[in-house]
């Protein structure tokens, strides 16, 4: 049996995601940040918002909300076979799926750097739900929609997994014809 994650894996996770959020998206021009090949398309900025609205989300949910979820009552096995799932459904582009309303882009920042501010504060609050932990973040679940209940643990993994594929979604929007050079 394949152990679950650790708080350290998932901080792993969450950094190494970090890292790669930063360097693909301040590298970005201002043309390129705002450019979507049509109406319905997201643009980075888009992409950027989502991401910053839903790590905030996912850290309220694991300091303020939290005691007030789910308990859990998954096995250790359950957990190690989900936190080993979720970022595999994520990542899988050819499922596209849409987003609630609630966390849809809808330039909810008037500039390019509150939205990175943003961004980077709400992720970096999850690491810190993570990190600080003083209750067992396994014990209790929340429902995602797609994707069933999780713990709070693999609302991190989910996290982490959310901003790699949608760093994935950049890289095709970066391949798209007409995306500016510069």
């Amino acid at each position: 049996m394949t152990a679950p994650l650790t708080r350290t894996d998932v901080l792993e996770r969450l950094d190494a995601v970090r890292d790669r959020l930063v360097d693909a998206l301040e590298t970005l021009s201002d043309a390129q940040w705002n450019w979507a090949p049509d109406q319905r398309a997201w643009s980075a900025a888009h992409i950027a918002e989502h991401l910053a609205v839903i790590a905030y989300g996912t850290s309220r949910m694991l300091t303020d909300r939290f005691e007030t979820l789910e308990p859990a009552s998954f096995t250790p096995e359950q957990q190690a076979r989900k936190d080993a799932r979720i970022p595999l459904a994520v990542a899988n582009r050819g499922v596209k799926l849409e987003s609630p309303e609630h966390v849809r882009p809808k330039s909810r920042w008037s500039s390019r750097a509150e939205t990175m501010a943003k961004l980077l504060y709400g992720h970096d609050a999850v690491a810190d739900a993570v990190r600080n932990a003083t209750v067992d973040l396994r014990s209790r679940t929340a429902p995602h929609p797609y994707l069933g209940a999780f713990d709070g643990m693999q609302w991190a993994v989910f996290t982490a997994a959310h901003a790699d594929r949608h760093l994935a979604q950049l890289d095709e929007l970066r391949a798209l014809p007409g995306f500016p050079a510069t």
